[in-house]
């Protein structure tokens, strides 16, 4: 099988594909629509979703310019408003004539596009850039699950290949690059990864094998995973015969630090949706 030469990789369908490569073809593939619930209980994991949603709203807005108090008296929600003034207080503001607010960059990676879409950059002097990704979980996802995922190596692997936007600076070296992972709900602990040329290198190495190996397969040689755990989170589960019942995202968080390949439980899925 050859994939379009408009097929996009980005880091929901690379990760689809490390964690399964069965419900990459399913869904990017075939297109194969959802047939089952992603988790239990339903309504509280939409209502979880809501929130995040609403998170990332209010953020781009402050950072188009409109006034705080405005953005706080539109906040009904406690949870939010506790996360609004997280926002105000502890998180990543950087110089503001230098920063990139819901940002779209792509580059042509053997012959596909690879795209990311960046909630907040920051570049502080012309000398540094930071990648603010906003973490609207209810747990402090751990550092070492954090770190192994594709949004990790994607970002900065394309904002060092692409480079910067700003006037008389085209050039980023990978090792002015920081990524910072915050958390409205734990405002105290982001995550800060420091990128470097040899994890530049390793990380193109890397998208290389895994784009290449997706392009040479043919249908039905997409194998299903092996942690058969992350199936009770799956939507195609029935599809696979691996259960029908949905799991409930209560156990999924108390085995999080436990699975080999986890399953992030992520209520902040529509900032991957342009505005």
């Amino acid at each position: 099988m050859s994939l379009p030469i408009e097929f996009k990789f980005n880091q929901n369908n690379l990760q689809d594909y490390i964690d399964c490569p069965r419900r990459f073809e399913l869904k990017h593939v075939l297109k194969q629509s959802w047939p089952a619930v992603l988790s239990e209980p339903l309504i509280e994991v939409e209502q979880l979703q809501r929130l995040g949603q609403n998170f990332h709203q209010l953020v781009h807005q402050h950072e188009l310019g409109l006034e705080k108090d405005e953005i706080e008296n539109s906040i009904q929600n406690i949870d939010l408003l506790l996360w609004w003034h997280n926002y105000l207080e502890f998180a990543p503001q950087g110089i503001k004539p230098f920063r990139f607010v819901e940002y779209t960059l792509s580059t042509i990676f053997h012959n596909f596009r690879l795209l990311s879409q960046y909630d907040l950059i920051l570049f502080e002097d012309q000398s540094k850039c930071v990648i603010v990704d906003w973490k609207t979980s209810h747990i402090r996802l751990p550092s070492h699950y954090l770190r192994q995922r594709m949004q990790t190596i994607i970002y900065p692997y394309v904002l060092a290949k692409v480079g910067s936007p700003l006037p008389n600076l085209s050039e980023i070296e990978p090792e002015s690059i920081e990524m910072i992972y915050w958390f409205p709900q734990f405002p105290h602990e982001p995550e800060h990864i420091h990128y470097s040329t040899e994890e530049h290198r390793k990380n193109e190495r890397l998208l290389e094998s895994i784009i290449t190996e997706i392009n040479h397969k043919k249908i039905g040689e997409f194998a299903m995973t092996d942690n058969e755990k992350m199936c009770r989170f799956c939507i195609y589960r029935s599809l696979c015969h691996r259960g029908t019942r949905a799991g409930d995202w209560h156990e999924e968080i108390m085995d999080l630090e436990y699975l080999s390949s986890p399953v992030e439980i992520e209520f902040d899925q529509i900032k991957e949706i342009a505005y």
